[in-house]
């Protein structure tokens, strides 16, 4: 179900070295089609007080309430959460395109947004921008040029590293079609510098 471990804090140079570790409880939640889903949640004590936070049943009790929409949230301590969710991947049209992209993208919104009904602050970096904006034809928009920035981008690596290259792009039937159109993007924007 989960455990507790020592993360190194940031690497700040070769004379400082790491920043101090913080413990971290570690949920898993199951597996999901690329490994298994496991949640962070830094917790700003000792390893031993982590560890006995675990294993209570409040906070297991609290994380369920937060994973499953229960109106209340009993906090097990001060601390914060990180992760990071890539949902562009899921707009590949052998796999439901962008109906399957939306549906992905706005049910994390909505787990964050749920989040932050329960009293949590929540600090959401967006490159859709559909948080900031709750815009749908915005989202499809920046998700297409995404889309064609990286299929040039990886066009790119294979071009110059050969097929040994693996991106996520890869077997999607509009690659050649996203790879052209971020091609003429890039020329624009390069264009673009070089006139001012």
């Amino acid at each position: 179900m989960g455990c507790v471990g020592i993360a190194r804090g940031r690497y700040q140079s070769h004379r400082k070295g790491y920043a101090p570790g913080y413990g971290y409880i570690e949920i898993r939640a199951g597996r999901g089609f690329d490994g298994p889903r496991c949640y962070y949640y830094k917790y700003m004590g000792p390893v031993e007080e982590a560890k006995k936070a675990l294993k209570s049943k409040e906070f297991l009790s609290d994380f369920n309430a937060i994973l499953f929409g229960k109106d209340w949230v009993t906090s097990a301590s001060a601390g914060e959460w990180t992760s990071f969710c890539k949902t562009q991947y899921a707009n590949d049209p052998r796999i439901g395109g962008w109906e399957n992209f939306k549906r992905s993208h706005l049910c994390v919104v909505a787990i964050l947004k749920k989040f932050a009904a329960v009293g949590f602050e929540v600090e959401v970096s967006d490159e859709g921008e559909y948080w900031e904006r709750e815009n749908l034809e915005d989202l499809q928009k920046n998700l297409a040029e995404y889309d064609a920035l990286i299929a040039q981008f990886a066009g790119q690596m294979k071009d110059n590293c050969g097929d040994g290259v693996i991106t996520a792009m890869d077997g999607r039937p509009d690659f050649e079609h996203l790879e052209a159109k971020g091609e003429k993007m890039v020329l624009a924007r390069e264009e673009k510098l070089t006139q001012t």
